[in-house]
């Protein structure tokens, strides 16, 4: 980490639009400007496409239904992540403070963003920067919100227990989260929201949907909303309780 000031991350199967570095270094240094010694991340939009590269969506977060969070960015990362690896840049105060990652990480940008929310800022370029390919082999895709709420695809229970599984592990994630905090910067004023979040896991279902509403932690859009408060009531009390 020590010997590089910048760090991009890429998925080998996707296509960076022109002028993507060049784009994502001016934010990065413009931040870096106003934010001087702290971590942080640039990420941007992408554009949809399929094995050909032909389009599927123009842009990926619409598609998604998801957004930038410029206010309070935490208090959405806890429960779900907004920022894609492939389209993200990091500078060497970041990695410093996010590496190693724990073993209770659900993914790798998430976790990146965390910290970034915690310790530093985020940065969003609002146009796509890169071609984001599907085809049969992706990790994890771009999947359009309709296929988590509708139950006639055959889908929907396995996908709201994975997202279920999600977001207890979610809690886990921020117990490692609050770890890195108290070594890093023990009076960081987001310690306490991140230690509640990590609570939950151990409260009753009912405790649970009121302690995540009182901390303001929230999906975005009703539909995740609705989703994220179903699974903290209707989760299996033997399981996680």
């Amino acid at each position: 980490v020590n010997k590089y000031d910048y760090f991009v991350l890429s998925d080998q199967d996707d296509i960076w639009f022109p002028r993507k570095l060049n784009n994502q270094i001016t934010l990065m240094k413009e931040m870096e400007k106003t934010y001087p010694g702290k971590p942080v991340m640039v990420h941007s939009d992408m554009e949809v496409v399929d094995a050909g590269l032909e389009a599927i969506a123009p842009l990926f977060m619409r598609f998604q239904g998801i957004r930038n969070e410029g206010e309070s960015p935490l208090k959405v990362l806890l429960a779900q992540n907004f920022v894609t690896g492939c389209t993200v840049m990091v500078n060497k105060r970041l990695l410093e403070i996010a590496l190693p990652i724990p073993s209770e990480v659900l993914m790798h940008d998430w976790w990146l963003a965390l910290c970034a929310a915690v310790f530093g800022h985020i940065g969003f370029i609002d146009k796509p920067l890169v071609k984001y390919r599907q085809h049969d082999s992706n990790e994890v895709g771009a999947k359009h919100l309709n296929d988590y709420l509708n139950p006639c695809t055959g889908e929907w229970k396995r996908r709201w227990l994975e997202g279920k599984d999600n977001l207890f592990q979610s809690m886990r994630q921020a117990e490692a989260l609050a770890e890195r905090i108290r070594e890093h910067d023990p009076q960081n004023p987001n310690l306490a929201l991140v230690e509640s979040y990590a609570s939950l896991q151990t409260l009753s279902r009912w405790q649970r949907v009121k302690k995540i509403q009182q901390l303001g932690v929230h999906a975005q859009s009703n539909s995740r909303q609705a989703l994220l408060l179903s699974r903290l009531l209707l989760a299996s009390k033997t399981k996680y309780d």
